[in-house]
């Protein structure tokens, strides 16, 4: 469109979120919500948008979903290493680690409690990782 800008889609968004998740090691990925998963597992979830400018430019707000089997003890140590942005399976890092991938830049803002989360009627311990979108 003229007078509008030119920003990176949303399929590229998706697609840089799940690319960023791929360095997470041990931690399966899944770029969209699928009817089951493989934990521990880091999900892209709903991306939403808000006009910025005048222009075209947006705000987006993207949610990855945090994983784990609630089978033992040693899933919340699991748990804790994909938050931890220091560590080599830390989800956080791997969001932090994009800066201007085709356009596209992530900071990781909040992440919920752990809690029990339901996926396609299996129970997991997970929490959900607000990720904050530049684009």
């Amino acid at each position: 469109r003229v007078g509008h800008r030119v920003t990176a889609s949303n399929a590229t968004i998706r697609q840089t979120i799940y690319d960023a998740l791929g360095n997470v090691l041990g931690v399966n990925r899944y770029q969209f919500p699928e009817s089951s998963v493989q934990a521990p597992a880091a999900c892209v979830g709903a991306i939403e948008f808000e006009r910025s400018t005048f222009d075209g430019g947006r705000r987006c707000v993207a949610r990855v979903v945090v994983l784990v089997s609630p089978s033992d003890d040693e899933q919340l140590f699991v748990l804790d290493r994909m938050l931890d942005p220091s560590d080599d399976m830390s989800v956080l890092a791997a969001i932090d680690s994009v800066t201007d991938i085709d356009g596209v830049s992530l900071a990781w803002s909040s992440t919920g409690g752990y809690e029990e989360v339901t996926w396609n009627g299996i129970g997991y311990l997970g929490t959900t990782v607000t990720v904050d979108v530049w684009v």
